[in-house]
């Protein structure tokens, strides 16, 4: 069986059961002073795509444009991960940006003839050319797998892909196109990037995370995917965590920091020894 989250209207707000494979996807695309983008909602609608053919058991929630909200967020992913069984794979992809560039131009101002916007809120109090050293998405002890858009010194791509006719993250749509049945994360990961770079995006999409997740096959297990795409922005430190003095953030309606998303994940249950 396969559930789709509520697009539009009221926040889907149905229990979180256990199931085999689950998605909790944000995209928002709306945000004001001209900072819109296009593709965010379309990666909310169409990432899973691939997933949802593949599997039987596919719970899919979606927060789109107003729904995606830091309340939302923290709320969906910390009921999902309530949810899931000792053992679980949780899987974060992050399609948006997390640099030291986040303020720099897009190296990409057109892409098959479609003008490409940045996934990024610029932010005047963070000096451009600062030396980024990431919290949460750059740890060495983490238990789970991170995909992220691109490295910490490249902003991520919202572009119009003429195959498909529309608008979506360059990361969102890599992923999308790159998905075969029985691959591990690695090698999806790895498509993926190719893909990126075969249509010559600069951006580098970057995967972190235990090797023994990384070479794990996709759905072996049960997993829990949580998929961002938004702007991205950076704001100044102010828990003392961060060597650089700023904290990396998504952003909806305001700043997620990477602390918060960092304790939500802490919760994911562990197998005992």
């Amino acid at each position: 069986m396969t559930c789709f989250g509520k697009m539009f209207g009221s926040v889907d707000d149905r229990p979180f059961d256990s199931v085999p494979f689950r998605i909790v996807t944000f995209g928002r695309n709306v945000y004001s002073g001209g900072n819109s983008l296009k593709g965010c909602v379309n990666d909310s609608l169409l990432l899973p795509q691939p997933l949802l053919s593949a599997f039987t058991e596919v719970d899919v929630r979606r927060y789109t444009d107003y729904q995606a909200t830091v309340k939302n967020y923290k709320w969906a992913a910390s009921q999902a991960i309530a949810s899931l069984q000792p053992g679980a794979t949780v899987v974060v992809i992050a399609d948006s940006c997390f640099s030291e560039g986040i303020t720099k131009g897009n190296p990409h101002d057109m892409f098959n003839g479609k003008p490409v916007r940045n996934r990024f809120l610029p932010n005047p109090a963070v000096p451009i050319g600062m030396p980024v050293k990431h919290q949460i998405f750059r740890s060495g002890h983490l238990r789970w797998l991170v995909i992220s858009a691109c490295q910490e010194n490249q902003t991520a791509a919202d572009a119009y892909f003429s195959d498909i006719k529309k608008y979506m993250g360059a990361l969102s749509y890599g992923l999308r196109r790159g998905y075969e049945r029985e691959m591990t994360w690695q090698e999806w990961f790895s498509m993926a990037a190719a893909i990126l770079y075969q249509l010559e995006f600069d951006q580098i999409p970057t995967l972190e995370g235990p090797d023994s997740l990384k070479n794990e096959i996709i759905g072996a297990n049960e997993t829990l995917i949580i998929h961002n795409s938004s702007h991205g922005t950076q704001l100044n430190d102010i828990s003392g965590d961060e060597i650089d003095g700023v904290d990396e953030a998504l952003y909806f309606d305001k700043p997620l920091l990477d602390d918060d998303i960092h304790v939500i994940l802490q919760n994911i249950p562990l197998l005992s020894n």
